[in-house]
């Protein structure tokens, strides 16, 4: 595993030391850096739950305006799915390219607008399919806290071009529109 240091395509990656990411946040949110008491140690276990296995432009790109659309879809070509809350140290990311400041922003969402982000989906082990990065945020938060998952009862290998090719449909019906 290659671990990266310094600044990728601007954004600063997860693949750092915790000590390096503490140092950057603690820039970026200034003070706000008391809502991560644990900064270190949560970062360390998005560390080990990040598996890079695809980009993030190999990843579908689900918006939480499409969740019934998607589960409609879902129920139309027989792949079962489950809605439940689950604890975010359950998860594990497959997506490369996780940017902390990326991370970082979506926190200050959460804690300042008190934004309750859309729906995390995942295949039936957990492996994230979408919802990445909201995911780093509330492992960075809180690694106990539940979120709402939509749980597909197939594996990542087999829905990741699924969901892939859904999502560049529905983005190229709302540019037609």
């Amino acid at each position: 595993m290659k671990i990266l240091s310094y600044q990728a395509n601007g954004y600063l990656n997860s693949f750092i030391s915790p000590n390096e990411a503490y140092e950057y946040a603690k820039n970026y949110l200034g003070t706000y850096i008391k809502f991560l008491p644990n900064f270190c140690s949560n970062f360390s276990q998005v560390q080990q739950k990040a598996l890079k296995i695809f980009s993030r432009k190999e990843m579908p790109v689900l918006d939480n305006r499409h969740i019934n659309l998607l589960k409609e879809f879902l129920e139309n070509i027989g792949i079962p799915y489950t809605q439940e809350k689950v604890k975010c140290s359950s998860f594990k990311s497959i997506q490369k390219d996780l940017y902390l400041d990326k991370a970082l922003s979506n926190i200050l969402d959460i804690v300042f607008k008190k934004q309750n982000f859309s729906i995390l989906i995942c295949d039936k082990n957990g492996y994230l399919l979408d919802g990445n990065h909201r995911w780093f945020a509330y492992m960075l938060l809180n690694p106990e806290k539940k979120v709402k998952t939509l749980r597909i009862e197939f594996d990542y290998n087999t829905l990741v071009p699924i969901l892939t090719r859904y999502s560049q449909v529905i983005l190229e019906e709302e540019l037609r529109e």
